[in-house]
């Protein structure tokens, strides 16, 4: 009998042992420095705690805007394409509960956005065009998991998916040459695609924020054109890849 308690005492033991271990507990000495650091970590990590951020971000935004086929006429023939874009952004990150990882210093969370842009068209027209040229206009919303790793309180990282809706409309032309020819680029109907990305972000003194993102789509515009030879109806397959460099805060 006593040689069978001793067997579970040795037995117990080491389970006990890596129980506390699991736990975060000081095995052979007191927990109480253990929780006084993780106090402080978490009055620190303010911005990793359970809770919602709301961000505002100014991009640079640059989709490629590049056909997937050769194109004769319309906005998107041989040397035509994107000449700047800008995005308006606002959005937030949650993070549900305090359940750190990494010794309290990173979490799992949800990213989400939406953004309202312009982006300015090369439609590589003649130089002696006279007329009228509108840019196109874009707007996403994206959602996805979110990594926060902490460094600091003053450095942040985040790693984030997105998957969500683009939409875009505009890329009007009206005009016509010094030779008499005119000619009307009319989108019929805005685009409305899948868009899937992946991006990064640094986060500074807790609230200033510098970020990339990588973001993939294509969509179909149909277009109008009408010209000396008369009015008819194009569909355009086009890549909207784009890559995004940000500044934002933490209001």
């Amino acid at each position: 009998m006593k040689t069978r308690y001793l067997a579970l005492i040795l037995f117990m033991l080491p389970v006990s042992m890596f129980a506390q271990v699991y736990t975060g507990e000081v095995i052979g000495g007191s927990d109480i420095p253990e929780q006084n650091n993780k106090k402080e970590r978490r009055q620190r990590n303010t911005t990793t705690a359970a809770g919602k951020q709301k961000y505002i971000k100014l991009t640079y935004f640059m989709p490629e805007m590049y056909p997937y086929a050769f194109y004769t006429d319309g906005p998107f023939i041989p040397g035509s394409g994107a000449s700047f874009g800008a995005l308006f952004e606002r959005g937030g990150f949650r993070f549900f509960s305090d359940n750190f990882m990494i010794n309290d210093m990173a979490n799992i969370g949800l990213f989400s956005g939406f953004g309202v842009g312009v982006e300015v068209h090369d439609f590589n027209l003649q130089a002696d065009f006279d007329g009228y040229k509108l840019p196109f206009f874009f707007a996403d919303y994206k959602i996805g998991p979110d990594f926060r790793f902490e460094i600091s309180n003053n450095l942040k990282f985040d790693l984030y998916g997105s998957i969500g809706a683009l939409a875009c409309y505009g890329g009007l032309v009206y005009g016509s040459y010094t030779n008499g020819e005119e000619f009307t680029y009319q989108q019929r109907t805005p685009v409305l695609t899948l868009q899937t990305g992946v991006g990064f972000n640094v986060v500074l003194m807790n609230w200033l924020i510098l970020g990339t993102h990588f973001t993939f789509a294509d969509g179909t515009f149909k277009y109008t054109i009408d010209n000396e030879f008369g009015s008819t109806e194009k569909n355009y397959e086009v890549s909207l890849n784009s890559f995004r460099v940000s500044l934002g805060f933490f209001p």
